[in-house]
């Protein structure tokens, strides 16, 4: 593409596709912001207490709306393509490829601000916002409003979640750079030939097993790295786990309604709101299964070893389970030699 990526049209789609809520001007937007700043405050020392994770100071917490959290999350992805764009660039790709990406891109954007509740960012360029946790208001209200959800209790279940994956980002030295360095090799590893890509597409298609778990990362990468997916594979369902596990543990006393709010989500997540292909295609299905394996593995290992012996997995990115192990947690177990005396 020798103009790159037209990010104006993908911006514009996003937007489009959003749509504005009418709880973004609603009077119940006051009172979340207060309760999110007090939730990160308490999230911050519930989460030191469960996790012996000490984050780099108080929390950064942010109420956006879905125009706003597409903002975000395009500057980060801009910087992030822009690897990818330049090759695509070199091969002298058309205006009309551009555009049609743009819209892709713009599209999926759009599709996730509706329903995406929190997020915690971290920076992957320069020039990308970084260690802020995000609430995206609407999706919130709406939420609470469908189900009938206690709002305090809601709002700091859900700040929870982030404020974990701030603690495992900033309490955990080696994470950021580590996981920094795992995107950068996977997008220099990204196919850019977009013919042989989709050709690639409805061949999995009309295959009988269908499109790879992985979906359409798994397809840019190619079988030959396929490895590098892998281990990112893992390392998220590592994080996502340990963050389900620790809010549950957190706040019981404050948040008797978590499984209520679990339930929900969970069904939330395999609602039908795209396509079976399309969602298998862009991963979601296999982002879903995160949630569940990881926890899975994060209790396997803390039922053989303790949560004490669970720790050693943050001493060096080699502790990091592989995908395999994720699925069978005493060969972590097994090759770490974790045992609770060890890592007091």
């Amino acid at each position: 593409m020798s103009e790159g990526l037209d990010w104006d049209l993908a911006r514009r789609t996003a937007h489009r596709l959003a749509r504005r809520s009418p709880f973004e001007r609603s009077y119940l937007c006051g009172s979340l912001h207060s309760d999110v700043q007090s939730a990160a405050v308490k999230s911050d020392r519930l989460i030191g207490e469960v996790t012996g994770l000490v984050p780099a100071g108080p929390s950064s917490i942010r109420v956006v709306s879905r125009a706003e959290w597409i903002d975000v999350n395009l500057a980060s992805l801009r910087g992030l393509a822009e690897p990818i764009t330049r090759r695509i660039a070199k091969r002298g790709g058309s205006t009309l490829a551009a555009k049609s990406a743009a819209l892709q891109v713009g599209s999926l954007l759009g599709w996730v601000s509706r329903r995406v509740l929190g997020q915690y960012v971290v920076a992957l360029t320069p020039d990308c916002p970084d260690d802020v946790v995000y609430v995206v208001a609407p999706n919130m209200l709406e939420l609470e409003k469908r189900f009938g959800f206690a709002p305090a209790q809601f709002r700091l279940w859900v700040v929870l979640h982030e404020i974990c994956h701030r603690a495992q980002f900033t309490g955990v030295a080696w994470m950021g750079d580590h996981f920094r360095s795992m995107v950068d090799e996977l997008t220099s590893s990204v196919a850019v030939d977009s013919h042989q890509l989709m050709t690639e597409v409805r061949r999995n298609l009309k295959a009988s097993h269908g499109l790879p778990e992985g979906g359409l990362p798994e397809l840019l990468l190619g079988p030959e790295r396929i490895g590098l997916l892998h281990k990112m594979q893992a390392m998220m369902s590592l994080l996502e786990g340990h963050a389900e596990v620790v809010m549950s543990r957190a706040a019981p006393s404050e948040v008797p309604d978590a499984d209520r709010f679990h339930r929900v989500l969970q069904q939330r997540r395999t609602e039908a709101g795209m396509g079976g292909v399309a969602r298998k295609l862009l991963g979601f299905d296999a982002k879903m299964r995160q949630y569940e394996s990881g926890a899975t593995f994060v209790r396997g290992v803390e039922n053989a070893v303790g949560k004490v012996g669970f720790n050693a997995i943050w001493a060096a990115p080699s502790h990091l389970p592989t995908l395999e192990e994720i699925a069978q947690p005493q060969a972590w177990v097994t090759r770490i030699g974790a045992s609770p005396a060890s890592t007091r």
